[in-house]
């Protein structure tokens, strides 16, 4: 049986101010570091194979306390969230009073809007989506930690979801 432990990082500080950060780096506020830290005390009871992990730093510290043991770790770039470009670490507010045109584009267009310098939510889709059919592949049992940022984990979870059409 393969079980996949999906871990969203913990609270950062531009989380708490509403800010767009898919790349960009912020570091855990002082709620996360406590989520964190209760976070891996619950995952130390699972006998986890090998750990996968964004390569953001508030990823890896949230589960820093795992990474220290003797548990495998993969950094995956698939696993990066995406890459809202000249919104990295800026607000819907902001967005709106400097580039209303793009809210408008992003309304019309939905999940195919890409973010000027960054990607759509499809091209991340892929992106993830093509990282969990390998994973899968290569894995039929198991237990397994992804660590991500949420809509990475997002993603992977529409995967898992998502009835495929029959191929056989």
């Amino acid at each position: 049986m393969l079980t996949l432990i999906l871990v969203r990082h913990a609270a950062t500080v531009a989380n708490e101010a509403g800010l767009y950060i898919g790349r960009s780096e912020s570091p855990l506020s002082l709620q996360g570091k406590e989520e964190a830290r209760r976070l891996c005390k619950k995952l130390d009871k699972w006998q986890i194979q090998q750990i996968y992990t964004s390569p953001a730093e508030r990823v890896q510290e949230t589960i820093k306390e795992l990474m220290d043991k003797d548990i495998p770790v993969q950094v995956a770039q698939a696993l990066h969230e995406i890459n809202f470009g000249i919104c990295e670490g800026k607000d819907f507010n902001w967005l709106k009073k400097n580039y209303p045109e793009e809210v408008t584009y992003m309304i019309k267009e939905g999940i195919a809007y890409r973010y000027p310098k960054g990607e759509s939510l499809v091209m991340a889709h892929q992106r993830v989506a093509d990282w969990l059919n390998e994973f899968l592949m290569n894995h039929q049992s198991g237990t397994f930690l992804v660590a991500a940022p949420g809509g990475t984990i997002r993603c992977i979870l529409s995967e898992l979801l998502v009835e495929k059409p029959y191929s056989g």
